[in-house]
């Protein structure tokens, strides 16, 4: 469980980073509700 852990936070970093960098705080939400859609995160 411990490397599920890891992916999930990777990935959320990851996201951050991807939304800040284009300076559009919304594509955070696209991506986190594309992990949803794929089964990769509940929250």
């Amino acid at each position: 469980m411990k490397a599920a852990g890891r992916t999930i936070f990777a990935a959320g970093g990851g996201s951050r980073l991807m939304a800040r960098s284009r300076s559009d705080i919304s594509a955070l939400d696209v991506l986190i509700e594309s992990y949803r859609a794929a089964g990769l995160s509940s929250a």
